[in-house]
């Protein structure tokens, strides 16, 4: 071949593998344009404004009830509210005296307790318009009550949302086994025997949806309640919001790492949600993870404490998902995804048509570890790449401490291997995503426009988070002014922040590399990936200049699985892939957050560092030039750490984040 038909052919090949360009608004005026409306169709397929309200009142049910069958993985693999606590007697018995019991019952007295009415948990607890709600369940326990040896506060604030006459909190479902499943299997809780009248009889299994953690009944983040429900058919009278503003907001004050301690199987999340507090970095993170291995077998009490005690040092409203041992809680986000595709903070999605990925979970494996274990994983590594935990840990190891603490297994151990197999993904496993009554219903669509049934699946979620609408914005400093509005907008354009945060939504849908340098971005110092000499397509916008873990951990997921996705669509151009990513590229760092909800979801940043909070006592306001001139630097407080320590103090939700005043000081540069 000649030389020009060989420089041809690269050209041709490194161009077709350039990522698309930002999606172009033009000249969009946030101010006076009109927002787009979602739209009806899926895949590129026109649906029927019928078949569209059917098929996203079904994703949202999916969204809110757990629909994807996750109950044997919650129940019999995590075991959540399954965990038991041990408290000092109160019997009169001699000194040094403890006793045991179940959390449930503990829980679903914290529930009946709201209406005021005690024992009628199960015949109404105040009805859907009584006073039996609230965006913050307080769990009672006696003094001196440790759980996995870590001590428990009297009054535990989970930050659970309980709606008017609901059992369980939003996002929790119950599942009846039936009775000859519930003598085989004896772990399985049950409601009866805690004074309840009208408890169903016999064993059941919960689910856990995407609720728990992304709707709320505390809309403004100020701890508490603004609605009485998020049923459509149940509004709140005087409420500035609709039941319908809840969804998608993020449950902001929920304590999730007491939520999964509160199960009897913590050790599922160890890598997870816990890992070496206070020490980031992959090195601490292997020895944590050493440490961990060599003790969960020998002595399972200490190492479940230790991973217990990570988990509840995250703040509340933030969750660690990503599962490489390194300590670093994020805030849980807001799911208005409308034309911002795809929604993960990366970008990265695994299924081509799937523009909400890591929405989804699967098999007993939720967390996903089984797809990034050593055998798997190892693979995408460059050899000049930071070494993980899970490029160090076996894919059998992953899926025995995983299984080993479950209540399953520690009621029948033979059950261990096919749980294994399960989390592994070998022959016979995999997920039962939709209840077969609610698959026949999506079958009717599937076949009427011609589209997988597991495509639609997927998709009938992305209409209902493509259909979520924010709250109306009721911050005083904007009632109040109008001309003050304009003049943020002129700020916003002048500090260049349009030239990422554009559109109806603020965001480009493009992914922005992590640093000016290109080292950081593609693993060196020594030496770049395989894609580092390309740089066709990068430099969309400024470079971020960080070294976030999770992004940097990240990069062979995104370079070498996820397939290129066009901003426009959210949709895949063509199938990932390790070669398609070897000469492809691929971005990688941090895709443009949509500005959607933006006042009530301070903090703010990549890294979620820049807050700012009136401290006690200090008279509210919300212009910071005025507060700072009339109270000084003391009357506030800046940066996140402060306002999350306080908070974590504090029985309530602490000092609250304000957004128009943490919005203010990014640009107030006196």
């Amino acid at each position: 071949m000649s030389s020009k038909l060989w420089a041809g052919s690269l050209l041709l090949l490194l161009g077709g593998c350039a990522g698309r360009p930002p999606r172009d608004w033009g000249s969009f005026d946030i101010l006076r344009d009109p927002v787009l409306p979602p739209e009806l169709r899926i895949q590129g397929k026109e649906i029927s404004p019928q078949d569209y309200a059917e098929l996203r009142r079904l994703g949202e049910q999916w969204f809110r009830t757990g629909a994807f069958g996750n109950e044997r993985s919650i129940t019999d693999v995590m075991g959540v509210f399954q965990a038991v606590v041990d408290f000092p007697c109160d019997d009169g018995s001699a000194p040094g005296c403890r006793q045991q019991r179940p959390i449930l019952p503990f829980v679903l007295a914290a529930v009946d307790a709201l209406d005021g009415v005690e024992g009628n948990l199960f015949m109404g607890n105040g009805g859907p318009t009584g006073t039996g709600y609230t965006s913050d369940l307080v769990i009672h326990f006696p003094r001196g009550t440790t759980l996995s040896g870590v001590p428990v506060p009297t009054e535990l604030h989970s930050g659970l949302d309980i709606e008017a006459g609901a059992v369980l909190p939003i996002g929790i479902d119950l599942v009846r086994v039936s009775k000859e499943e519930g003598l085989q299997k004896p772990y399985l809780p049950e409601l009866t025997g805690w004074g309840f009248e009208g408890a169903p009889a016999g064993k059941v299994r919960f689910r856990l949806a995407c609720a728990a953690c992304h709707y709320s009944l505390d809309v403004d983040a100020d701890g508490k309640a603004d609605m009485r429900s998020t049923k459509l058919d149940n509004p709140t009278p005087d409420s500035p919001y609709l039941p319908q503003h809840g969804w998608g907001v993020g449950n902001q004050d929920i304590a999730f790492g007491w939520l999964f301690s509160m199960s009897s199987n913590p050790l599922l999340g160890s890598l997870v949600l816990s890992g070496a507090l206070g020490q980031p970095g992959s090195a601490p993170s292997i020895a944590y993870l050493d440490w961990l291995m060599a003790t969960y077998k020998s002595n399972p009490k200490l190492a479940t404490q230790e991973v217990v005690a990570g988990m509840l040092a995250q703040p509340r409203g933030y969750v660690d998902m990503s599962p490489d041992g390194i300590y670093n809680p994020l805030q849980l986000p807001t799911l208005y995804t409308r034309y911002a595709w795809p929604s993960n903070a990366d970008g990265s999605q695994s299924n081509g048509s799937d523009k909400t990925h890591r929405i989804w979970t699967g098999t007993f494996d939720f967390a996903g570890l089984g797809d990034l274990c050593g055998e798997r994983r190892g693979s995408l590594m460059m050899p000049w790449e930071p070494r993980s935990v899970l490029s160090k840990l076996s894919c059998e190891d992953v899926a025995d401490r995983m299984t080993r603490s479950s209540p399953a297994v520690i009621q029948d151990p033979s059950r261990q291997r096919a749980m294994m197999d399960d989390i592994l993904g070998f022959p016979g496993a995999g997920p039962g995503m939709w209840k077969p009554e609610e698959r026949e219903k999506l079958k009717v669509y599937a076949d009427r426009y011609d589209l997988p049934l597991e495509d639609l699946q997927k998709e009938v979620v992305s209409l209902a988070l493509d259909w979520f609408e924010p709250p109306p914005n009721t911050t005083p400093l904007l009632a109040a002014s109008a001309d003050g509005v304009a003049q943020g907008y002129e700020v916003f354009q002048e500090e260049g922040c349009v030239s990422c945060h554009r559109g109806p939504f603020g965001t480009d849908n493009s992914i922005h590399p992590l640093s000016a340098d290109p080292r950081v971005e593609f693993g060196g110092p020594r030496a770049p990936s395989t894609a580092g000499w390309r740089t066709l397509g990068r430099g969309d916008g400024p470079a971020i200049n960080t070294e976030p873990q999770q992004a940097i951990y990240g990069r062979p997921l995104r370079r070498l699985v996820a397939p290129p996705y066009d901003p426009a669509t959210g949709e895949a151009t063509r199938e990932g892939g390790v070669l398609q990513g070897l000469m492809s590229v691929q971005r990688v760092g941090y895709k443009t957050t949509a500005l959607r909800y933006l006042w009530g979801s301070a903090p703010y940043l990549h890294d979620g560092g820049v807050g700012v909070a009136l401290r006690p006592g200090v008279p509210e306001g919300t212009d910071l030039r005025a507060l700072l001139q009339r109270a000084g630097s003391e009357a506030v407080i800046y940066g996140m750490g402060e306002i999350l320590s306080l908070g974590e103090r504090s029985l309530t939700v602490g000092p609250k984040t304000s957004a128009a005043l943490s919005l203010q000081a990014l640009v107030l540069r006196t």
